[in-house]
């Protein structure tokens, strides 16, 4: 007797699980389908969604599935929030799309950028295995140039700037020389290469000493061309002469003495007088240095390059001096003047306030004897009349003495009856 294999199952059975699966499929579908409609009537109609409808507590069992195991409903919510972020991810795209071109351009110069610094400037961070001209020489060739300076004559300063020059190109050259050998060493120790990859390498490490060497004679140039610039605005005569201070001193005189009557301060008068007498010296001196400025660029029209932009800088710097130094000695002599004159109307005008004040303080004292005399007489004259009323007194009382001859008792009786 055969015994049955429970694992095994006929194709019929097979059938009917699937249909079965099917149909609770469908029922839970069409439930969920219409627990959403159920839900949204009830938003739209009020009288659902109150407390005293009869479809409350359905709405109620309904929804609360939500918080139930339910794998349909679980995964509606899931594809609910992708597709949420699928919406947000097209939105950056859109943004990224409004934006293209703006960081398209970004991108494009930070990969050219990028493959500048990283793959073109390969030789030239090779080449900077040679010392450069602003690091090896510079400094030494300066002090050259600032003894040459001190020449007056152009061929001089030449002769002696050339010296330092090729002082210090020897000295380069050698360090240079050391360097390339040593490159040359560790060719020749490279067994990774052959007789021709070594000859290659060599060739490339001169390429790279002549590139370096071309460098710093042309930086050497440079700088040649700069300070002999300055050099010649340095030599042109730009000296207008000095200021001649008796102008300034009668411009000042002239306006104290037109303003001598007035007894006020007036500041604008005074200043319109003396700007007045000082225009023509003022403008002297800017004709003078104007013409100074155009004899100077037309003996150096010939300079070109850096030679002529070092040459217009200095130049506008020794004029801006000179003005400069101009300007100051001419507001120094105008504002001491001007203080001058300040100082005279404050002083004038403090002993006229002092004047005015002693009189009035003499007036004070004369009212204030005035009533002393006046009170003193009145007290006076009463006391005088009282001392003669008792003189006159005194008087009656010696005639009445005079008067009695009687005996003793009749005199003091007399006496006391006078007083």
């Amino acid at each position: 007797m055969q015994t049955p294999d429970i694992n095994k199952t006929t194709l019929s059975e097979k059938q009917e699980q699937v249909a079965g699966y099917e149909s609770a499929r469908g029922s839970a579908l069409s439930h969920s389908k219409s627990t959403i409609l159920f839900r949204s009537r009830v938003a739209r109609h009020p009288w659902l969604a109150s407390d005293r409808s009869p479809g409350r507590g359905l709405f109620e069992r309904l929804a609360s599935n939500e918080n139930s195991n339910d794998k349909l409903l679980n995964r509606q919510i899931r594809r609910q929030q992708e597709r949420d972020w699928q919406r947000k991810l097209r939105k950056g795209v859109e943004l990224a799309y409004k934006y293209s071109p703006f960081m398209r351009a970004t991108a494009l110069a930070c990969i050219v950028s990028i493959i500048y610094h990283l793959v073109l400037p390969g030789p030239q961070l090779m080449a900077q295995t040679f010392k450069e001209f602003e690091e090896f020489n510079k400094t030494d060739v300066e002090r050259y140039m600032n003894r040459a300076d001190r020449m007056t004559d152009i061929d001089d300063w030449n002769n002696y700037v050339d010296v330092g020059i090729a002082t210090e190109y020897v000295e380069w050259e050698r360090d240079a020389y050391d360097q390339m050998q040593k490159q040359f060493s560790l060719i020749a120790a490279d067994e990774s290469l052959d007789e021709q990859q070594k000859e290659i390498e060599r060739d490339a490490a001169r390429a790279l000493f002549d590139a370096a060497q071309l460098d710093w004679e042309m930086d050497a140039e440079d700088m040649i061309y700069e300070r002999r610039g300055v050099w010649r605005a340095n030599q042109e005569d730009l000296d207008v002469g000095d200021i001649d201070v008796s102008e300034y001193e009668t411009a000042i005189a002239d306006a104290e003495a037109a303003l001598a009557a007035d007894a006020e301060l007036d500041l604008t008068t005074w200043d319109s007088i003396v700007d007045a007498a000082l225009q023509t010296a003022r403008n002297w001196f800017e004709s003078e240095l104007s013409a100074k400025i155009s004899d100077a660029e037309l003996n150096n029209a010939a300079l070109t390059g850096d030679e002529l932009i070092a040459f217009e800088a200095a130049l506008q710097e020794r004029e801006a001096e000179i003005r400069s130094e101009f300007l100051l000695r001419d507001n120094f002599y105008v504002l001491r003047g001007r203080n001058n004159y300040v100082s005279v109307k404050r002083a004038d005008d403090v002993s006229a306030r002092l004047f005015a004040e002693e009189e009035s303080a003499e007036a004070i004292g004369a009212a204030i004897l005035s009533e002393t005399e006046e009170a003193v007489d009145a007290e006076t004259d009463g006391l005088f009349d009282e001392a003669n009323d008792e003189l006159e007194t005194v008087d009656e009382v010696d005639q009445v003495l005079g008067d009695l001859s009687g005996n003793w008792e009749a005199k003091m009786e007399a006496i006391i009856e006078a007083g």
